[in-house]
């Protein structure tokens, strides 16, 4: 869903970095350096409130430390 409603229709190039769906919620974090996404799905009932946090930590460990290593 995320791909056809949202990255495909050019909506992720916006602000926007949430797509709610029945009962899930996707968030998600585009790294155009590198050309990757990062998303989580969760219940919309859990209300997280870390999750951009996560998405940050997630996309900078990453970066820093897988990224480099696959380009060997």
């Amino acid at each position: 869903m995320l791909i056809k409603n949202v990255l495909l229709d050019d909506k992720a190039t916006g602000q926007k970095n949430s797509y709610s769906h029945s009962d899930s919620v996707l968030r998600w974090k585009i790294q155009p350096d590198i050309k990757i996404v990062f998303a989580i799905v969760y219940k919309e009932i859990l209300q997280l409130t870390l999750i951009d946090e996560f998405l940050e930590m997630l996309a900078y460990d990453f970066e820093q430390k897988v990224w480099p290593k696959l380009l060997l």
